[in-house]
C-alpha cells in the first residue's frame, strides 16, 4: 500500500481540523446496523423517536467541540473555577 495514499471516509466529510461534526456522527449511524427493541427492528435509529433525542444530544456535543477556543466553557465537577476549552480538548 502506498504510504502517500489518502483515504477518505464518507462519515467524516465535514471535519474541521480532524474533529468530527454532529452531522458526521449522525451520518455514521445511518447504515445497515441491526438494532432491535421490543421485538421490532429499527431501520434508522436517527429518526426513531426512542433514539433521536439521545443521538441529537451526542451530535450537539460533537458540534460544541468544533467551536473556536473560548467559545464554550468545559464543565467542572470540582469547586475549581471553570476552564475554557479549545476545540478538540478533552
Amino acid at each position: 500500500m502506498d504510504s502517500n495514499m489518502k483515504i477518505e471516509s464518507k462519515a467524516m466529510t465535514g471535519t474541521r481540523n480532524g474533529v468530527r461534526s454532529g452531522a458526521d456522527y449522525i451520518a455514521s449511524l445511518q447504515d445497515d446496523r441491526s438494532v432491535w427493541i421490543d421485538g421490532e427492528r429499527i431501520k434508522d435509529v436517527t429518526v426513531d423517536r426512542r433514539f433521536r433525542g439521545a443521538i441529537q444530544s451526542i451530535a450537539d456535543l460533537y458540534d460544541m467541540r468544533r467551536l473556536p477556543a473560548r467559545a464554550w466553557v468545559c464543565p467542572s465537577f470540582s469547586r475549581a473555577p471553570p476552564r475554557t476549552c479549545a476545540a478538540g480538548a478533552t
